[in-house]
This record gives C-alpha cells, sequence and structure tokens, in this order.
C-alpha cells in the first residue's frame, strides 16, 4: 500500500500541480492592451540588453516585471511592412506592401498599393467590434506621407476610435495637446511626447472599459534629435553618440508616462503592455553633414541592420508585462517568436474570436507569454524587394526552430545558421548541411508561390491638381496651389514658410524666387511655364510631364541665350541628325524661319501623336531611377489570334541624349509596322529610359544604366505578364538607333544581368528575339580607332560617363558591347542597316555578321541599299528594299520566331 501511495505521488502530483499552476496562469478577462513601438531601435540600444551607456530605466523596469523574449523578429526590415504584419497577423507580402509606403508613382512601381487595404484583416477592428475602446497615437505609415492629390483612408476605417498621426491621414499628432502651436511639427523631438500625451489622455478617458492602444513612437528614426538639456545626461559621451542615447532617453521616458498612468489608475494587473521596434538600427553615416550620422543604434552584436533581413534587421526587442500571467523577470532565450504571432495572441488573450474564414500567417503564442516552453509549428518566412547592397543582400529567408536560411534574389548565394550555437550568424553551415539546406531552399520556393501572382495594383485615387511642364516646375505649380491659403494667386512669405517641410534658409529661398522684390510670389516666379488643372479623378498626367520635360529640354538646347524666344537663326544651329524631323513630328505647323516663343512651343510640342487604332494602357510607371518615373505605353492588339498575346517591345533612338517613346506613331514606317503587327495578334509596348546627358559631372555609367532602364522595363512586362493578358515567353525586343544597340544587349545578356530595381527582380525575363535598325556600334573597337588620340573621348565619355581614365572607359565600353555579349545560344537578331549610314558605320553591322557566323550565332543581315539614318535616301534613287517591304520582312521574321 505504502509503495502504490509513494507510485501515486510520483506520477500524479506533478501533474495537479501543474493543473493549479494552469488556473492560477489563466488569462483575466478583457486586459487592456498598449503596444508600444519604437522606430528604428536596435536589439541593443536598452540597457536591460547590455548597452554600457543607455540609460532606460522604464525600459529596465519593464523586464523587472514582465518577461523579454530574445527570440523575436518583426517580418519586415523597414517601416510600413512590419507595421502590416503585426496588424494583419499575415506576412505583409499577401497584401502586396514589400516597403514602405511613399509617393503614388513609387508605389506603383515598386507593385505596391498606396495603403494598407482596410479590408484586411485587422487587430483593432475585432477588439472594436468586441467591445474594446480602440486607438492610435504617433506615426502611422500605413499609408504614404499627406499628399493634396491622394486622399488616404482615415484611421477610423481600420478600426480606431481616435487617432493622432504623423506620416499619415487625419488628426495631426499634435492637436489637442499642450504642444499644439508651440512644437515645431516636424520636429522629431517633440512628436513621441505629443503621442504619449495622447495615450494619456485615452486611457484617462476609459473609465473602466476595456481599451487597446497604440503608441508608436518616432525614436529613433531618423532625424534623430535631442535638445541641450536631454544631453546632459551623456556628458561623458561624444558626439554623435551623445545625441542618439539622448533620444533613446526621451523614448523611454514616455514608456515611463505609460506605466505611471496605469499605475495610478489601479490597471497595471489588468493590463498587457508590449514594447518593440519596427526593425533594426538605421545604418550610420560618418560625418556630421550626412543624413544618418546620429543614427548610432546597436543591433547587440547582430549582423545586418535596418532593410537587412540578417538578425540585426528583424530581430528587435520584445519586452511583455501582464502582472499574474506573464511571469516577471524572465528571460526567454529559447521561444522562437514573430510580428504575425501579436494578432492571433492577443485576440486569445482578449477572449476574442478571429474574423470568419481568417488564416494567420502566426500562431497563438499565449503560453509562451505565459511562462511555459512552447515549440512553434510554423517557420517564419521573410522577402525583402528593397536594395541588396552590402548585409541587405538577402531577398529570402526562413527560420524553422533554431535553424535561419537566408538566399539572394538568384537563390543561388545561401547562408544556413544555427541561432542557438551561433546567434551573430558568423558560420555558414549550408555545405555541412546539404538536406536540410535544400529542405528549407523548397519551403521558401512553396511559400513564395502562394504569395499574389502579380504586383497589388493601385487603390488610390487622384484627386489634387493635376500640372503640367517640366517635372520640377509642376511640383512647384502644385505646391502653389496648396500653399496658397487665402487664394489670392500670391505667396507671402509666411505661406512660402509654411509651406516647407525644411525651413532652414526659407527667407532667403523665398527672396531668390521674388524677381521683382515686392515682397509676394506670383505662380509666374515661383513656377514659371507650368500651368495647373483643376482637380480630377483618375491618374497624374505622367505623359503630359513627360512630353512637357521633354520640350524643355529641345528648347533649352536650341536657345541658348535663354529668352525664351527660338529665333529662325537658333533653330538652324541645331545640326544633330533627325532634329527637325523630331521637332515637326511633335509640333506641326512649325516653321523654320519663325520665331517661336516658348509658351507656343510647348503647346505645339506636346499636341497629340498619331493615335493607335485600338485600346491601349498609356504611361504605366515601370520602375523611378533617380527621382524620376520612368514610363512605358502599351498596344493592345487588334486582333485576338493567340490566348495570350505576344509583345513587340520598342526602344526609342535619340544618340542617348534625347527621344520619346511616343516616336513608335509618329513615323510612317514604325506606325505601320505596329498596326500590322497589332492586326497580326502582337501586343505592341513603347518604352522611356533614363536619357544620357554628356554634360553632367556626375561619372555614372550612362549606357549601362540605359541597360538597367530597358531591362527592368521587360521584367516589368514579365511581372504583369497575367494582368496585360502578354505572352512573357513571346517578346521581341525592336530598337532604332541608340535603341537598337540596347535591344541587342537585352537579347544577347543573360537574364539575370543589369540588375536594376530590386522590386523586379522575380521576373527574369529573356526575349524570343531582337530587332536592330541602323543601330550596332562596337564600342570597343570604335574606342581603340577614334579615342586614343587626343582630345577624341567625346563618345567613350558618353557612353561610359565623364572623367574616366582609358583603361576604365575601355572595361566600360566592353560591358554594355554586344560584340562581347553575343553568345551561340543568344536569341535570333535580325540586323537592318543602311549601307551609306553616316551616323553609324555599316562595317560595325557587317562585322557582327562575321563573328556570329564564327561562334554560330544566329543573326541575319539586311542591308538597306541607298539608305543613310533613318532611312533616308542618300541620293536620288529610293532605298532597296523598300520601306514597306522592311516592314513585312519584319514582320515574317517576328512570326517565324514565335515560340509555339
Amino acid at each position: 500500500m505504502k509503495a502504490l501511495r509513494s507510485l501515486i505521488i510520483r506520477r500524479f502530483l506533478p501533474l495537479a500541480l501543474a493543473g493549479l499552476a494552469s488556473v492560477s496562469a489563466a488569462p483575466a478577462s478583457r486586459p487592456n492592451i498598449v503596444f508600444i513601438y519604437a522606430d528604428d531601435l536596435g536589439w541593443g540600444d536598452i540597457a536591460s540588453h547590455g548597452h554600457p551607456k543607455v540609460v532606460t530605466p522604464h525600459l529596465d523596469r519593464l523586464s523587472r516585471e514582465g518577461t523579454d523574449f530574445w527570440g523575436f523578429h518583426v517580418v519586415n526590415p523597414v517601416c510600413s511592412p512590419s507595421r502590416t504584419g503585426i496588424l494583419t497577423g499575415q506576412f505583409p507580402a499577401r497584401w502586396g506592401v514589400h516597403n514602405f509606403f511613399y509617393t503614388h508613382e513609387q508605389n506603383v512601381a515598386r507593385g505596391m498599393p498606396d495603403w494598407l487595404d482596410p479590408k484586411a484583416p485587422l487587430l483593432p477592428r475585432q477588439l472594436h467590434d468586441a467591445g474594446y475602446r480602440t486607438a492610435h497615437y504617433g506615426k502611422w505609415h500605413l499609408s504614404g506621407p499627406p499628399a493634396p492629390d491622394l486622399v488616404a483612408p482615415l484611421p477610423a476605417r481600420y478600426g480606431y476610435d481616435d487617432a493622432a498621426v504623423w506620416v499619415g491621414p487625419g488628426r495631426d499628432v499634435f492637436e489637442g495637446t499642450s504642444l499644439a502651436g508651440t512644437a515645431p511639427k516636424d520636429g522629431p523631438l517633440f512628436h513621441s511626447i505629443a503621442a504619449t500625451e495622447q495615450a494619456v489622455k485615452f486611457i484617462r478617458e476609459s473609465k473602466g472599459a476595456p481599451f487597446y492602444v497604440n503608441l508608436w513612437l518616432h525614436e529613433t528614426h531618423y532625424l534623430v534629435a535631442a535638445t541641450e538639456d536631454e544631453k546632459r545626461l551623456y556628458a561623458d559621451v561624444p558626439e554623435p553618440q551623445r545625441t542618439y542615447y539622448a533620444a533613446v532617453t526621451r523614448a523611454d521616458r514616455q514608456v515611463g508616462r505609460i506605466l505611471a498612468v496605469l499605475d495610478e489608475l489601479g490597471l497595471a494587473k489588468d493590463t498587457i503592455v508590449i514594447f518593440s521596434s519596427d526593425n533594426g538600427p538605421e545604418n550610420s553615416h560618418a560625418q556630421p553633414d550626412q543624413k544618418f550620422y546620429f543614427s548610432q543604434g546597436s543591433t547587440g552584436g547582430l549582423r545586418g541592420r535596418k532593410r537587412s533581413l540578417l538578425m540585426g534587421g528583424v530581430n528587435t526587442p520584445f519586452l511583455v508585462r501582464w502582472p499574474g500571467v506573464v511571469p516577471a523577470g524572465r528571460v526567454d532565450k529559447e521561444t522562437v517568436l514573430a510580428a504575425v504571432d501579436v494578432f492571433p495572441t492577443l485576440l486569445a488573450a482578449a477572449g476574442v474570436a478571429a474574423p470568419a474564414g481568417y488564416v494567420s500567417d502566426g500562431e497563438n503564442m499565449l503560453s509562451a507569454f505565459q511562462g511555459r516552453p512552447t515549440v512553434r509549428s510554423k517557420p517564419i518566412f521573410w522577402e525583402w524587394r528593397g536594395g541588396h547592397n552590402g548585409d541587405d543582400w538577402p531577398a529570402f529567408a526562413m527560420r524553422d526552430g533554431p535553424w535561419v536560411l537566408t538566399l539572394d534574389e538568384t537563390r543561388q548565394r545561401a547562408e544556413l545558421c544555427n541561432l542557438v550555437t551561433d546567434r551573430g550568424q558568423t558560420r555558414n553551415l549550408a555545405s555541412e548541411q546539404p538536406e536540410r539546406l535544400a529542405r528549407m531552399k523548397a519551403e521558401i520556393a512553396r511559400w513564395a508561390a502562394t504569395l499574389p501572382a502579380a504586383p497589388a495594383r493601385p487603390v488610390a485615387a487622384k484627386l489634387g491638381p493635376v500640372a503640367t511642364g517640366d517635372g520640377l516646375t509642376a511640383a512647384r505649380a502644385i505646391a502653389f496651389e496648396r500653399w496658397d491659403k487665402n487664394r489670392d494667386g500670391r505667396l507671402t512669405l509666411e505661406e512660402y514658410r509654411d509651406g516647407l517641410a525644411k525651413k532652414d534658409d526659407a527667407e532667403s529661398r523665398f527672396r531668390n524666387f521674388d524677381r521683382n522684390r515686392d515682397g509676394v510670389l506670383t505662380r509666374d516666379e515661383f513656377a514659371p511655364g507650368a500651368t495647373v488643372a483643376p482637380p480630377t479623378a483618375g491618374a497624374p498626367d505622367l505623359e503630359a510631364l513627360n512630353r512637357a520635360h521633354m520640350a524643355k529640354v529641345y528648347f533649352n538646347r536650341l536657345d541658348p541665350n535663354r529668352d525664351g524666344v527660338l529665333t529662325a537663326e537658333e533653330f538652324k544651329g541645331d545640326k544633330q541628325a533627325g532634329r527637325e524631323k523630331q521637332l515637326q513630328a511633335f509640333a506641326p505647323g512649325l516653321r523654320r524661319g519663325a520665331d517661336v516663343r516658348w509658351d507656343e512651343f510647348l503647346r505645339r510640342f506636346t499636341a497629340p501623336e498619331v493615335k493607335w487604332p485600338g485600346e491601349s494602357r498609356r504611361n504605366l510607371v515601370y520602375k523611378h531611377a533617380e527621382g524620376k518615373p520612368l514610363l512605358l505605353d502599351v498596344y493592345l492588339p487588334l486582333r485576338r489570334r493567340f490566348d495570350r498575346a505576344p509583345v513587340l517591345y520598342f526602344i526609342h533612338g535619340g544618340g542617348w541624349e534625347d527621344g520619346l517613346k511616343e516616336f513608335l506613331l509618329t513615323e510612317k514606317i514604325k506606325a505601320t509596322l505596329a498596326q500590322r503587327l497589332g492586326e497580326e495578334g502582337f501586343c505592341l509596348v513603347s518604352v522611356s529610359y533614363r536619357l544620357v546627358d554628356a554634360r553632367s559631372p556626375a561619372p555614372r555609367d550612362l549606357v549601362r544604366d540605359c541597360v538597367v532602364d530597358v531591362k527592368d522595363g521587360l521584367r516589368y512586362l514579365g511581372l504583369n505578364a497575367t494582368d496585360l493578358n502578354i505572352d512573357p515567353d513571346n517578346i521581341f525586343v525592336w530598337g532604332e538607333s541608340a535603341g537598337a544597340h540596347l535591344a541587342m544587349m537585352l537579347a544577347f545578356s543573360g537574364p539575370a544581368e543589369f540588375a536594376g530595381d530590386p522590386a523586379l527582380a522575380a521576373s527574369l525575363t529573356r526575349p524570343a528575339a531582337a530587332i536592330s535598325w541602323f543601330g550596332p556600334t562596337d564600342f570597343t573597337a570604335a574606342f581603340e580607332r577614334d579615342f586614343r588620340g587626343p582630345g577624341s573621348n567625346r563618345f567613350a565619355h558618353r557612353i561610359a560617363g565623364p572623367g574616366r581614365s582609358p583603361t576604365d572607359v575601355t572595361a566600360r565600353l566592353r560591358e554594355v558591347n554586344p560584340w562581347d555579349a553575343i553568345r551561340p545560344d543568344s536569341p535570333p537578331l535580325l540586323l537592318m542597316q543602311g549601307d551609306t549610314d553616316t551616323a553609324v558605320s555599316a562595317d560595325h553591322a557587317k562585322h557582327l555578321k562575321v563573328k556570329a557566323d564564327q561562334i554560330g550565332a544566329q543573326v541575319e543581315l539586311v542591308m538597306v541599299r541607298n539608305a543613310g539614318h533613318n532611312w533616308r535616301a542618300a541620293g536620288a534613287d529610293p532605298i532597296e528594299p523598300s520601306t514597306e517591304e522592311i516592314t513585312e520582312h519584319m514582320k515574317r521574321f517576328a512570326l517565324r520566331h514565335l515560340r509555339r
């Protein structure tokens, strides 16, 4: 009997005690929830994580009174998608959120909507519908910055009873606080202080009702700043660390204000307080005049920072306090948590059901909050479509238990680490764990296949004024409309200063515009040459902006004295080949002998070109480069002969320095060919790209950038093939002159070469064939022949960029030289060349044909007799074959090389 009693005690007493423990740890009903999210704060930026200098007493208290989870991960290394994961419990890529929200054009270029869809499953909405009072104070960034032409949904649409924000719509964070009217609204010194005042007021006003409040702090996002009083705590610390540490301590004080009001109202025991950060610390700059000089965050020894899928970019602090439920003073180094777990875990803690049919990418980790050993059943996946330099190289990552795998865009470079034994990711075990590597790579591929097949469509309506003019003056014209509060058609210094985001030197900048020194700015002074249309629905008129910008480029080139009048002598002085023909195409009736003022030139230049006799989609933004949108036009087939239309991808010429995608329909031979192939079932696409400015002092790789752009346009078509109903396996690239050279580079270089916009990297599209009109130039041979002599480097520097040594020029020319890129397996090329072309020698085409024959590449050469550049006849005799026969020959070539 004694033995039996001993057996019962040994077997069942632990179970009974465990049952009692689970009862004592059961969640209180309807706990309040405060979720505090810092911005760019690193894992190592708090004292309890071992920082040797930073003072964070309130976060230390949170650690002592709660649990510090070392294994928490956000699901993206930048702001907007990280926050999307918290609120939806789903990977942000499922909602098209791959990067931070910004302007409409940049969002479109990234394949993103203009804001998080309010129809998404949302934590605040579920809690609100279950009887919680809900509020959001601080940074928003679930849409872009406020803009006059974007009307983003207010926070109320997401389930909040109250909100006051920055980087978002609706009530400003200072409104209704003691700082209203005194603190600069763009001042990072005051944002978090105002947001915390809003949160404290909301908590006081809840009066017994359960509440959920987001307090999303500014610290330590750029610009990092601190007052002299705040910096006194760190008198022995040099800059820039002194300012950064003071900013962290300011954020800590806001946490203390929340804890204090909970104590005051007796709510601490009934409130879950969570503190975390949206991603790792910002990259630091070394010089005081650089943007991130004061961004001195610490990862605590983890590799990578913001924008990196290495742990320093996504492993952030996660402190949880819930007295009586979450164990106090506990450091949990074992549990693996993810931002997508917050949604299901907090719903479980509140006893609130998930939305009907909801499928979370996270899981309920309440047992881990309660201190019980918890092994997550779901892996964590990451996708990063931003830049991939330095430690930002990973494009995909997966964590499964202790193992994390990171892959680059090609999924060939791989690092496999065990975070339990190697938290700093210092040892790559990929070669030692081939089976695990293969399995995790396959799981990443399967996960990626579950994401939306095409980029999310924009959800914004553009409701602001639309301006025409070159890009800068158009932007100023819209700003003028916004800043002119009293609508008197003039800007005072006060109105001008109020409108500026950065107010330094506002008065001197104002004087620069005020040419007549009357103390006010007219629209003509501030935005000369721009016109403003009233607000309309629909997309901004990017076509008008693009064409007006090109008009300004042409006019300034022809008008060297900048008097706003183009004289006959100035017009005749333009010796560039084809200029008259191009200008006449856009300005019918422009006579060589007439003086033309700028406004008349603009009006004629921007007149519509020949119209496509069918449906078209104009000015799709395929990417941004150097702050400007790059556009393409899609002309849909005139006849539906294929399930998915093959594509003729047109790249305009213009000597690398000018040209427009509209040239496709402005000359008879091109327009005829386009219509013929449209009737055969082809889709026609015409693309713009960065033009070379040989006078620019910037030493960028000029033509290489052009190749990158048109290749990104090709990738954009691949990514959007389903939406456009085109066949990505049957894209024929066709260019004329400089565009022909680019077309050959697209055909001859590999799909993954010339990496451009990371958002387009998922589509490595290669043309089916290429067509060149009077275009190929052997750069390497031309440089050796023409540019070794003194003063003969104009052409070389136009291609490779100014300020290069001969050796450097040779290397850069070879990189964008079709002769150095062609391979036996290159797609077929139709090479059409005029035998008397003086702009691009026919010898180049002949030599390319010789090399192709030698290596077994498919190049068909058609030498057009008596033809110069642009098929201009060299004498009295007509060209042979005729332009009609050239069109027919191209059509047959395209049909012959269709991939069935």
